[in-house]
Order: C-alpha cells, then sequence, then structure tokens
C-alpha cells in the first residue's frame, strides 16, 4: 500500500492511501473544507471504463450514492466560494434551478378607482402569478396592471355582477409576469367593495 496526497478545495494537502488493487481509499469522517467524506472509496481503475448509458457491466462493481437535504425552510445564502448544501424535495429529486420563493397576498378595497397595491415589489426579482381570486359586492370591472409609469395592463377588464367572484387559475409553465421590480396593483372602474388574493412566487 503506497501512500498519495490530495490537494483540498482549500488549497491544503491531506493524506490518503492508494492499495495494491489500484484503490484510493479516503479515511472515514476526513473532513475537507467543511464537507465531509463518510466511506468513500474511488475505484480509480473501475471508474476510468464508465461512460454514458453503460448497462450491467462487470467493470461497475460499486454505487456511489448521493443524498440531498430536503428543508422546508429555504436555508440562507452562503457567500461567494463557500460550500453549500445540494437541496432536494421530500422524495430526494433534487431541485433544479433556484429554488423559487412562495407567496400569498390579498387586498380589499373600497375603492379601487385609483390603484391599490396587491403585493409590493421584490428586488432585483419578478412574480410569477399561478391563481388569481377576485370577489366584488356591487357590479364593476377590474383589472390587474403594474405600477409602471405607463402601466402594463396583465388581467384586462373583467366584468363581476354583485357579489360575484371569480378565479383565474394560470399553469405552472405559462404564469402570469410582473416584469422586475414593479408592484402588482388592482384597478376598478367603479368605488365599492372588492377583495383580490393571488398566489405565485419570486424568481429571477
Amino acid at each position: 500500500m503506497s501512500s498519495v496526497v490530495i490537494r483540498g478545495g482549500d488549497g491544503n494537502r491531506y493524506p490518503a492511501l492508494v492499495n495494491s488493487e489500484g484503490k484510493l481509499m479516503v479515511d472515514t469522517e476526513l473532513s475537507v473544507s467543511g464537507v465531509t467524506i463518510e466511506n468513500l472509496n474511488v475505484y480509480r481503475n473501475e471508474l476510468g471504463n464508465l461512460s454514458h448509458g453503460l448497462v450491467n457491466s462487470s467493470t461497475f462493481h460499486q454505487q456511489v450514492d448521493l443524498y440531498g437535504l430536503y428543508d422546508s425552510t429555504k436555508p440562507a445564502a452562503v457567500a461567494d466560494g463557500a460550500v453549500a448544501k445540494l437541496l432536494s424535495d421530500q422524495y430526494g429529486r433534487l431541485l433544479p434551478g433556484m429554488e423559487p420563493e412562495r407567496f400569498q397576498a390579498s387586498v380589499q378595497s373600497f375603492d379601487a378607482t385609483t390603484p391599490v397595491q396587491i403585493k409590493a415589489k421584490t428586488a432585483s426579482k419578478k412574480m410569477y402569478i399561478t391563481t388569481v381570486a377576485v370577489s366584488a359586492s356591487g357590479a364593476m370591472s377590474v383589472r390587474l396592471q403594474d405600477d409602471a409609469g405607463s402601466p402594463a395592463t396583465l388581467v384586462d377588464e373583467t366584468y363581476l355582477a354583485a357579489k360575484g367572484s371569480l378565479v383565474l387559475p394560470f399553469s405552472p409553465s405559462a404564469p402570469l409576469v410582473v416584469t422586475t421590480n414593479q408592484d402588482l396593483d388592482l384597478v376598478a372602474d367603479v368605488a365599492g367593495g372588492v377583495t383580490v388574493t393571488v398566489t405565485g412566487y419570486l424568481a429571477s
């Protein structure tokens, strides 16, 4: 058995051993820059022969299991260059891309003839709306818009009867999008009681 040295991501050198079968042995519970490696044997010869789509190969002697972290609370961001845990859903499926920040927001107004804010902007994020629910005490039309200098209409004039209500679901693959750094506002054509609830998520 011969010894080798591995350079870690932190620039330090860590001892390891190569046995007579050419296997690189790393000590149990070796910690490198905050990453713990448990019972890790890197099979140098075998792994060199693996390729995408390989099935039932006699060279594939050991499977390496990969685990992600499921946490219903979104973890705090780490500093640039720091170690971060892999995130998965509760079934172990790794989350693709950025995990969105989900929200629900509501507003009730008795006069929305001037814009009433439903949800305030979040810096550098877009709002992706997946559901809009509206109810009104009297007959009126309502629309949803952003708060730009020349507001963009997001849901055009929608007419409600007295004590009427409406739910608009949007597909997750085609949500209603409020552009970056814009509020989501409600506007009605006449004064009267109106309530709007939206659900969705924030993302860049």
